[in-house]
């Protein structure tokens, strides 16, 4: 199960979403990036790579267990999007134990 999170490349599935739905999980994960990204240089920012990330679902539908599966290069940012997912929405999960996977790309400057 993949999800990408940038701009309107949506893949969607039926066995996991963020409660909320998907166009308003990507606002938030792209309004926290953009609100995190302020101290970075322009350098960094060109640097950076898509992030794929995998994770379980508890059984209040929050995320857990969270892994890069691609890294974007920059340890400190991979932390910071893992942190973002951590605190945002809730997910619903029609499968018991299947690891969901989204990637995620920095938005435009």
């Amino acid at each position: 199960y993949s999800k990408s999170v940038a701009n309107d490349e949506m893949v969607q599935d039926a066995d996991a979403s963020p409660e909320g739905g998907w166009p308003a999980f990507e606002a938030y994960v792209q309004n926290k990036i953009t609100a995190e990204r302020g101290y970075a240089t322009d350098a960094l920012l060109d640097s950076l790579k898509p992030i794929a990330l995998t994770f379980s679902i508890d059984a209040n539908g929050k995320p857990y267990n969270i892994q890069p599966v691609s890294s974007s290069g920059n340890a400190d940012y991979d932390y910071t999007i893992i942190s973002i997912i951590q605190q945002g929405p809730r997910w619903i999960h029609n499968e018991k134990n299947k690891r969901v996977k989204i990637n995620i790309q920095l938005p435009e400057k």
